[in-house]
């Protein structure tokens, strides 16, 4: 007999979770790279500075693309390039996880925060996890269709519902900080809203086994093996 907490649909915490994951992963290609690009201006910014402020002294000379010494009137002209390029990035990246609406989860989305929590996927394998939810076959998915494929899992009973997207979803919900590692206090709130007080312990023995914490390749696998194995029909 199931038990409770494995027959009823999402709750509010988990709703709550699953939106953030879905902010995390809409457009991740994008911000990662709008972020990285941000990085790298700001490391220049902060080179071309101290140059601009030693040049008199001659103790830190700074080079041009082309490797060339740089004057200083270029320092100050490429100084004021790259505070403006930082204030257009910035502004696209706040842009864009501001958004609301008109968001989806691609697949190269998926693939990059998958290889960013150390794991890495074959295109066939993205492409499934987007078929899993994508029920107007955009191939992409949007919040309702994360919502929905999240909720028939949790209300499946017949382990026939495809699980690859959901199990590593439902990783991240917990994975709050995202950095591929989760802890037995990082899954208790949400383990105990839904399963209560009686069935916390035994879930988070089913989940954890004798570890403190487990990586998101070990959290595959575990829930992996807690599916029932398919059976095979005899052959004649």
């Amino acid at each position: 007999m199931a038990d409770e907490g494995d027959s009823k649909g999402m709750i509010a915490q988990e709703e709550r979770e699953l939106r953030r994951v879905f902010d995390h992963l809409a457009g991740f290609r994008l911000k990662k790279k709008l972020g990285q690009g941000i990085a790298s201006l700001k490391e220049r910014k902060s080179q071309l500075e101290f140059s601009n402020s030693n040049f008199s002294s001659n103790s830190a000379p700074i080079f041009d693309a082309a490797g060339k010494k740089m004057t200083q009137p270029e320092i100050v002209a490429e100084l004021h390039e790259v505070e403006a390029e930082i204030e257009h990035h910035t502004a696209e990246l706040a842009a864009l996880n501001a958004a609301s609406t008109a968001r989806v989860i691609k697949s190269e989305d998926l693939y990059d925060a998958i290889k960013a929590l150390g794991k890495v996927c074959s295109k066939k394998e993205i492409a499934d996890m987007i078929w899993e939810a994508d029920e107007n076959l955009d191939g992409a998915v949007d919040w309702e269709e994360l919502r929905g494929m999240f909720n028939r899992n949790l209300l499946d009973k017949t382990e026939l519902e495809p699980v690859n997207l959901f199990n590593v979803v439902q990783f991240m919900t917990y994975d709050k900080k995202l950095c591929g590692t989760i802890t037995a206090d990082d899954t208790m709130a949400i383990l105990f809203a839904r399963y209560g007080q009686a069935q916390l312990e035994t879930k988070m023995k089913t989940l954890f086994g004798d570890s403190d914490e487990l990586s998101f390749v070990n959290y595959l696998d575990r829930v992996g093996k807690q599916r029932k194995p398919k059976k095979v029909p005899p052959t004649n």
